[in-house]
């Protein structure tokens, strides 16, 4: 199996694909898998075919960078995993074929309870495995770059975006984004070595909770409980930049590899037309988009989401100080949204979810759409 990571960013699109991407209506093909139920394979391009539920388990030929292959049945063993494949659950193995096929992904059966964590926990370790995949490529250029003993083709070290942040993830709460980046750290943590993590402290103190705060002896549904639990401040971003040896919280946008945000922290630097002070460029080259728990902002303002949509992967106004000869011809082509991948995962199906997924999502490797639960929780 060829890196999936190098497969779908190395792939150069040809204009009439594009234009097939952008005009072709999508043919769709449905096929049925044990956990995920019902899915819907589509695409715009001919040559997409649906994927078969994949049963490896070995997880360097899953193709996880280090140290995630050693970290990853750590973090994830509070969830039961078969016998068969002690490093995920069925549901995790299912989503994560998906995801580390590079096609976009709509889940509508994202439960806030223990099956939400399962979620989270299969896309964090995607995104990071993405994540250190291009930084060492990056590096490994720059090395290639500086000893050049051999004449090197500049085409061949084209590696970046235009911007540095690839992944988004678009979570409700702060509480949401406590969790995403304790889950970054602890997959990062290889026994023996911590992680040098700056601006830890602020960190907790602002994303963190005081238990005090809980109002005293009201009884809520389970679900009520998991939604609203820890901080629920709807106001909040956050960059983090992923080093060899450690994470930088609060790193500028622009120096930042990974951006956490609520669509609320979004469209307040986004802004809107005729605002002096209002700022894009930073979601310009985006490769990875999750949006967690989508039908919270339904109760939220389904508006912010949409503007975040409409604004991702256009060109920069400014440079940024990039180096124009490391980007990848795509980027510079205005290409970037056939190459992003998006995972959208919701509690329910909801036309508006929907639209999300068949008008704001282009990604040239396809989608996959699952219906609803066919799971039973157990826990």
């Amino acid at each position: 199996m060829t890196n999936p990571f190098k497969k779908h960013i190395d792939r150069e699109l040809e204009e009439d694909e594009v234009n097939q991407i952008t005009g072709n209506p999508k043919t769709s093909s449905s096929l049925k898998w044990p956990a995920l139920g019902q899915l819907v394979f589509s695409s715009a391009l001919k040559n997409v075919h649906p994927l078969k539920s994949e049963k490896e388990t070995d997880l360097t030929k899953l193709h996880l960078r280090k140290p995630l292959d050693s970290t990853w049945p750590r973090v994830n063993s509070s969830f039961p995993t078969g016998e068969s494949n002690p490093n995920f659950t069925a549901l995790q193995r299912e989503l994560f074929t998906v995801m580390n096929s590079y096609k976009d992904l709509y889940y509508p059966s994202r439960m806030a309870t223990a099956q939400g964590e399962e979620v989270r926990h299969i896309y964090c370790l995607h995104a990071l495995n993405h994540v250190l995949k291009a930084n060492a490529q990056v590096l490994n250029n720059n090395s290639k770059k500086r000893d050049q003993k051999t004449a090197l083709d500049d085409e061949e070290l084209r590696d970046q975006g235009l911007t540095r942040p690839k992944v988004l993830i678009v979570v409700p709460f702060r509480e949401s984004a406590l969790r995403v980046v304790q889950l970054f750290i602890s997959l990062l943590e290889v026994p023996g070595k911590k992680v040098d993590v700056s601006n830890k402290k602020r960190f907790k103190d602002e994303f963190g909770s005081d238990p005090e705060d809980r109002p005293p002896n009201l009884k809520r549904p389970e679900d009520y409980e998991a939604i609203f639990a820890g901080n629920i401040d709807d106001h909040f971003r956050i960059g983090l930049s992923i080093l060899q040896k450690s994470v930088r919280l609060y790193s500028p946008f622009y120096s930042s590899d990974i951006i956490i945000a609520s669509p609320l922290g979004l469209r307040t630097i986004i802004g809107s037309e005729g605002e002096k002070k209002r700022d894009f460029d930073f979601i310009s080259s985006i490769e990875v988009l999750v949006i967690d728990q989508a039908d919270i902002y339904l109760m939220q303002n389904w508006e912010h989401v949409l503007l975040l949509m409409s604004h991702l992967n256009l060109q920069p106004k400014d440079s940024h100080g990039v180096d124009f000869s490391r980007v990848r011809m795509w980027n510079l082509s205005n290409w970037a949204s056939y190459y992003r991948q998006t995972l959208l995962f919701s509690a329910l199906q909801d036309p508006q979810i929907n639209s999300i997924f068949n008008k704001h999502c282009f990604n040239y490797s396809g989608q996959v759409g699952a219906q609803t639960a066919q799971r039973v929780l157990t826990q």
